[in-house]
Formats: structure tokens, C-alpha cells, sequence
């Protein structure tokens, strides 16, 4: 396999708001092309994948199966149990600022 080529940024001192609409855009699509084809490879290794071998090595990574179980709190039935006094006085609001990028 060919060598991967890493990926380095641009210098960005002299860019336009409309060049950075633009590559955000760009990259959001992108990211979510690959995580479409991420996906698609996972179901396809773990379709491949031998009962008794939990590590494969390629010529630059290592994929590692693991089963894993995790606890997560249903907010639904917190919402339903508890009332609005209690869910205000358990919660923090929170600030950011939220840049969305659309088509044109």
C-alpha cells in the first residue's frame, strides 16, 4: 500500500469569510462521505471477522475489536420522574458560540 500522505493546513492569515463558508462546507461534506464509508467498513469487518481473533493489522494501523458495555441514564424517564423544580436545580446552561454552514 502506498504511503499516506498527512494532511497539513493551509496558512490562513490572508483568507475571505467567503472562502472560509466555502471550505467549511466543503468539509463538512466531506466528513460526512467518510463517515458514511466508515461505517460501511466497520459492518464489512465485523461481517469478516473470525471468532477468535480480536486484532487485525494493516500496513500502517491496527484495528481492535472489543465488546463493550456501558450505563447511560434514560433523560426521558428522568423528565417523567422527576419534576421541573428538581430539573432545574440539576442542570447548568451552558454558552457557545454555534457556527452553521449551509448550501447556497
Amino acid at each position: 500500500m502506498a504511503k499516506r500522505e498527512k494532511f497539513r493546513i493551509p496558512d490562513l492569515r490572508n483568507v475571505t469569510m467567503p472562502f472560509i463558508c466555502d471550505e467549511l462546507g466543503d468539509i463538512r461534506a466531506q466528513i460526512k462521505g467518510l463517515q458514511k464509508y466508515e461505517g460501511i467498513l466497520k459492518e464489512r469487518a465485523k461481517s469478516l471477522k473470525e471468532d477468535d481473533v480480536e486484532e487485525y493489522e494493516g500496513d500502517v494501523f491496527e484495528m481492535v475489536f472489543n465488546q463493550v458495555c456501558q450505563v447511560r441514564l434514560d433523560n426521558d424517564l428522568i423528565r417523567m420522574d422527576m419534576d421541573e423544580e428538581w430539573l432545574t436545580a440539576h442542570s447548568k446552561e451552558v454558552e457557545y458560540v454555534m457556527i452553521k454552514v449551509n448550501k447556497l
